[in-house]
């Protein structure tokens, strides 16, 4: 996927993103989701990749989502 190209048809993502992940920066996660039209990206602190085990507030975010369909408000940033 080339950058700034949109994906059009799909549904707005959740995009979960580490704010100090050495592999996959920050930024990325943005770059991501501006290329899917509604979409928002979920920060939490830290450098881990096991957000969804280890953060109630990622993991309540992502099951809101899964089974709802209702994206967190823009800018959230998970501390836990």
């Amino acid at each position: 996927m080339r950058a700034g190209r949109l994906i059009s048809g799909a549904p707005p993502a959740l995009v979960i993103q580490s704010t100090h992940q050495a592999l996959a920066p920050h930024a990325a996660g943005f770059a991501m989701a501006a290329q899917l039209p509604g979409s928002v990206v979920l920060s939490r602190e830290g450098d881990d990749y096991s957000m969804f085990l280890m953060s109630p507030c990622v993991r309540a975010a992502t099951n809101r989502y899964l089974t709802d369909r209702v994206l967190p408000a823009p800018s959230t940033t998970c501390t836990n």
